[in-house]
């Protein structure tokens, strides 16, 4: 689901999920007991959060549904579709209770949960969205003296600018076989997805999804795409050479467990001519652009142990962090280049 255009909202409900008591026990979540009236400009705000946060450059994860059964979560989100709105705000407590049952861990805060239907893209296709907000601000709710409950200040609720804990599922083609459903994850701690337990409940526990990507083979695929694009580019050695040395230490470094092409691009090239030709280059690969799960399995040797190779047969073969740290490109001018490598010639054959 890349095309998150004319997205038009039909229904949005509210309700709170509370943290685990004292002795882990489950709190039945406040729920709201009719949907809200959204205006022109709260409609608008939603959107375009809504597109920033599952764009095809964000951090967001395609899912495949796991947990099918009838009492599934995303079976009863199935029911979302051409539901009134009695049946909507029924199916969206029923939903809410699986979040809050999905959330055992005590350190799991308050949150309000928005459930919110209607169509995207050009063909009109009908769509879920689960918004799980942890921020306080999110728990604005109005009720009035017929307890209905209204948002105040929808702009800082829903996913507001300063806004950095919540959790999406994005759910499409409502309108056929679970199997069919186009799911995607956005996690604002999204880094946290494979390597922190906590952090899966929602799209597993919750959801019943996994990560639909086969991980070692994208991430090869983004790897030897990239080395492809650096190689291309227009430019010297020494510029290709550092690159190189940048890409390799972006799949190498332990401090994230996804790669985001955008961010990369972003990172290391330095014009936006260059980033632009990237992402092109990628997509015409049919590389991901949003985020994908790391995993350097297929690629670890190509990674650790770095190859030059030159024209006159000559090779240098070294570790990645020796190459990175001992080699250093002095000129390159037309078919000469000039090397410095700080190290003493200990043998030869």
């Amino acid at each position: 689901m890349n095309d998150l255009s004319n997205i038009i909202i039909d229904k949005l409900i509210i309700h709170r999920v509370f943290k685990r008591g004292p002795s882990n026990e489950l709190i039945i979540p406040d729920y709201s007991n009719n949907p809200i009236s959204l205006n022109h400009t709260e409609s608008n705000v939603i959107r375009e959060r809504l597109v920033t946060a599952l764009g095809k450059n964000s951090k967001s994860l395609l899912m495949d549904a796991v947990e099918k059964d009838e009492d599934s979560t995303i079976s009863i989100i199935s029911k979302l579709h051409n539901c009134s709105s009695d049946e909507f705000t029924l199916y969206s407590k029923n939903i809410t209770l699986k979040l809050a049952e999905a959330q055992t861990y005590k350190r799991i805060s308050d949150c309000a949960l928005f459930i919110i239907t209607g169509t995207v893209g050009t063909e009109n296709i009908p769509f879920a969205c689960i918004v799980k907000s942890e921020a306080q601000s999110a728990f604005r709710l109005i009720e009035n003296a017929r307890h209905e409950k209204s948002l105040e200040l929808i702009e800082d609720a829903l996913l507001g600018k300063d806004q950095k804990l919540y959790k999406i599922g994005f759910i499409s083609n409502l309108n056929k076989d679970i199997s069919d459903f186009e799911i995607l994850i956005f996690d604002s701690n999204l880094d946290q997805f494979k390597s922190n337990n906590a952090a899966k409940y929602f799209y597993i526990n919750f959801l019943g999804c996994k990560i639909k990507e086969n991980s070692a083979k994208l991430t090869r695929d983004f790897f030897d795409e990239t080395t492809k694009f650096i190689n291309s580019l227009d430019t010297n050695l020494s510029t290709k050479f550092n690159l190189q040395n940048q890409l390799n230490a972006y799949l190498l470094s332990e401090g994230s467990v996804t790669i985001n092409s955008s961010d990369f691009a972003n990172t290391v090239f330095k014009d936006s001519d260059t980033i632009d030709k990237y992402i092109d280059h990628l997509g015409s690969q049919e590389i991901a652009i949003r985020s994908i799960i790391k995993d350097t399995n297929l690629i670890n040797k190509k990674l650790k142990k770095r190859h030059l190779n030159f024209s006159n047969g000559i090779r240098i073969i070294g570790d990645q962090q020796t190459i990175e740290n001992s080699l250093k490109i002095i000129s390159n001018d037309n078919s000469m280049v000039t090397l410095e490598i700080s190290g003493n010639l200990i043998n030869q054959s």
